[in-house]
């Protein structure tokens, strides 16, 4: 292979082994079901926060959500872990106060721009659901469901935004 063709490949697989939230899915999915919440729904949100990893926030400060301080100024975590559990620390105080549609987190999270927020999390969500990012492992928001009664469930991302809602299971 010459290496104009080497580069290429590199070019094109790099996407695939370089994705630091498919890295951190693990972590993802734990505080996920702890905290009862779709973990599909947990990486399209930190998936959108984060730029794909990539922001200033979650590379200087382990900050996946883009989450404020209460003066202000983003929070910093120690570890990229911490960073996820914070984020499903927020999710579920939003299902605790009946925030449990993508429209009513964005109404909260993201109040200056709902319906783009809105609109990216559910492409998130699809491009999750249908592997873009790598095969989600079975079992995650169903096990997610049956930890807590009245965690977020999604069987499958929406296909435009009239579906945007996430079920909740009894």
């Amino acid at each position: 292979m010459n290496f104009i063709a080497a580069f290429c490949v590199t070019l094109l697989c790099l996407p695939l082994f370089a994705d630091t939230i498919s890295d951190l899915r693990p972590a993802i999915r734990k505080s996920a079901v702890e905290h009862g919440i779709d973990p599909v729904l947990m990486e399209a949100i930190i998936r959108f926060e984060s730029g794909n990893g990539k922001s200033k926030a979650a590379r200087q400060k382990n900050n996946f959500g883009g989450l404020m301080r209460k003066r202000g100024g983003l929070q910093k975590f120690e570890t990229p872990e911490q960073g996820v559990e914070a984020v499903a620390v927020l999710l579920e105080k939003y299902r605790a106060s009946g925030l449990t549609s993508v429209e009513s987190i964005g109404r909260r999270y993201c109040r200056r721009s709902t319906g783009r927020w809105v609109r990216n999390i559910n492409s998130y969500r699809k491009a999750i659901v249908e592997g873009k990012y790598g095969a989600v492992e079975e079992g995650g928001a169903a096990e997610a469901a049956g930890k807590r009664s009245g965690s977020w469930f999604s069987q499958n991302a929406p296909d435009d935004e009239k579906k945007s809602s996430v079920s909740v299971r009894p």
